[in-house]
C-alpha cells in the first residue's frame, strides 16, 4: 500500500477528510450526513476531485443515515471516477447505507466493503474475463448501426462459432484492431470478400468501386475504427477497461493475421445487403 504523500485536507468543522496517494484517494465522511452536510461538501470537497486518476476509497463507517439529498454528488463521484476507468469503493458497517446506494439506484457503482484493506484487495485484483454474449454483443451492434448509418446498409448476424486461432480468413481483405485492457489482450478483425467490401464503399463514397485499390483499403480500417469506438465505450461502462488502439489492413485472399493471444477465436458471420462478410474476436489473458 502506498504512503499518503499529502496532509489530510481538514475542514475545520465539517466532517470532511480527503487524502490522496499514488494509486488511490480516501475520503473520510463522519457525522450525520444531511442536506446541510451535502451542501458543504459541495462546496469544499467536490473541486477536490477534478482531474481525479485513481481509484476511490470512501469511508462512511462513522456516518449516520444518508439523506437522498447526497444522491446527487456520488453519481457526480461515481462519473469522474469512471471517467479515469478507476474504481470505487465504500467501506461501511451500516446496513442502512448499503440500502441507501441500492434505493438510488448506485449500488453497481458503490460496492461496500468491510475495511480498507479489503477495498485495497479489490482495487489491485484483476478483472476476471469471459468472452461471452456480455463482451460479443457490443460489437454485433456496433457492426449493424455503423453499416446502417455509414452506408446504408441493413446487416444481420449469424450464429457465433469457434475456429482455431491458426486457420486463415475466408476473405480478401480484413481491417484488424487490438483488444488491449489490464485484464486481457486480443483482436478484433473484420473481413470481407472483395465483391461485398466493393459495395459497402460503393455506398459509403457514393461512387461505383470494381477493384481495390490502395486508397479503397483505408475504408476497412475505417470501419474497424468506428465499429471499435462504438464497441469500447459500452464495455468500459461496465468496468472492462479497454484502451485506444490504431486499425490495419490485411489483404490477400486467404490471408493469415499474426495473433499472440491463446484465447478462443469466436467468429460471427453476417449477412448483409452488400453481401456476407464476418467479424472474429481472440481474446486471452
Amino acid at each position: 500500500m502506498s504512503e499518503l504523500k499529502a496532509p489530510a485536507v481538514d475542514f475545520g468543522k465539517n466532517p470532511f477528510e480527503f487524502k490522496k496517494t499514488d494509486t488511490y484517494g480516501l475520503l473520510v465522511l463522519s457525522g450525520d450526513m444531511d442536506p446541510e452536510m451535502a451542501k458543504e461538501f459541495e462546496k469544499r470537497i467536490r473541486p477536490q476531485f477534478e482531474g481525479f486518476t485513481t481509484d476511490l476509497a470512501i469511508d462512511l463507517s462513522q456516518c449516520s443515515d444518508i439523506h437522498p439529498a447526497w444522491s446527487r454528488l456520488f453519481m457526480q463521484l461515481a462519473t469522474l471516477v469512471k471517467q479515469a476507468q478507476k474504481k470505487t469503493r465504500v467501506i461501511s458497517p451500516n446496513g442502512n447505507h448499503k440500502s441507501f446506494f441500492q434505493d438510488q439506484g448506485l449500488s453497481s457503482s458503490f460496492p461496500i466493503c468491510d475495511s480498507l484493506e479489503a477495498a485495497m484487495g479489490e482495487f489491485t485484483a484483476k478483472k476476471s474475463f469471459k468472452l461471452d454474449v456480455n463482451f460479443i454483443n457490443p460489437f454485433l451492434e456496433g457492426t449493424i448501426e455503423v453499416l446502417k448509418i455509414q452506408a446504408s446498409t441493413a446487416a444481420k448476424a449469424g450464429a457465433p462459432t469457434t475456429k482455431d486461432p491458426k486457420s486463415s480468413f475466408g476473405g480478401d481483405i480484413s481491417g484488424v484492431i487490438g483488444l488491449v485492457s489490464d485484464s486481457f489482450t486480443g483482436s478484433v478483425v473484420i473481413s470481407f470478400p472483395a465483391e461485398t467490401f466493393l459495395k459497402i464503399m460503393s455506398k459509403m463514397l457514393g461512387e461505383d468501386f470494381k477493384e481495390l485499390t490502395p486508397d479503397l483499403q483505408d475504408g476497412a480500417a475505417e470501419l474497424t475504427n468506428i465499429i471499435f469506438g462504438f464497441a469500447k465505450r459500452i464495455l468500459n461502462e461496465k468496468g472492462y477497461g479497454i484502451k485506444m488502439a490504431i486499425p490495419s489492413v490485411i489483404t490477400g485472399k486467404d490471408h493469415s493475421i499474426q495473433n499472440n493471444s491463446k484465447g478462443p477465436r469466436i467468429v460471427i458471420p453476417f449477412e448483409s445487403d452488400a453481401g456476407n462478410f464476418g467479424i472474429e474476436i481472440c481474446v486471452g489473458d
